[in-house]
């Protein structure tokens, strides 16, 4: 099952994507299997 990555709609999207990008290049993905991931982390 994947994963899921809740962002608030106030986020501001630029930062949203930074986030992204971050949870992409420092985690595998068997790390964000079966998890929900809250940002701002």
């Amino acid at each position: 099952m994947p994963g899921v990555i809740v962002i608030p709609e106030t986020f501001p999207i630029g930062e949203a994507i930074e986030e992204l990008l971050t949870i992409i290049e420092c985690s595998e993905q068997s790390e964000i299997e079966n998890q929900v991931l809250h940002i701002p982390l």
